[in-house]
């Protein structure tokens, strides 16, 4: 799929948005210590289906594509999960943007730690920026990083 940025991109299919879900970390008041941060795929989809109250063959359905038409209450109860617009579900410009969006937290996620040229993408895709701008936000993102660190250690 060509990126949300491009203008002839191909719009997500709600099992592209469903995927997107279940690669995010889960909220924290849906999780016990031991789901925290299930790894595989069927723990992850277990403890959705769990947090959101669906049946976990229906997650499993929209996320294989072999299901393309949850309930308004299905849809309702994952974007309640999630605190996202239950129009990320359907079509149209909202659930293209919270896509983009979601998109960019799961990268984040997934690179966490340090200065690295994933992120570095990540934020020049995101953000529309040129590489040196790209540059200069992580940058001051890492400035913000020291400063909150030299405020939070004890006096």
């Amino acid at each position: 799929m060509a990126t949300a940025n491009e203008p002839n991109a191909t719009p997500p299919t709600l099992q592209d948005k469903i995927n997107v879900l279940v690669e995010l970390p889960l909220p924290p008041e849906f999780t016990s210590d031991s789901l925290r941060s299930p790894d595989s795929v069927g723990e992850r989809v277990r403890a959705i289906a769990t947090a959101a109250g669906i049946s976990e063959s229906l997650l499993n359905a929209l996320r294989l594509g072999q299901r393309d038409n949850p309930t308004k209450a299905t849809m309702q109860k994952l974007a309640d999960l999630y605190k996202v617009d239950p129009a990320y579900f359907t079509d149209g410009a909202l659930g293209t943007e919270i896509y983009r969006q979601l998109r960019l937290l799961q990268t984040l996620a997934e690179i966490k730690k340090g200065h690295t040229p994933q992120l570095k993408v990540a934020f020049r895709n995101h953000f529309e920026l040129s590489d040196k701008g790209a540059t200069t936000a992580l940058q001051m993102l890492e400035q913000l990083r020291d400063l909150e660190a030299q405020h939070q250690r004890p006096t």
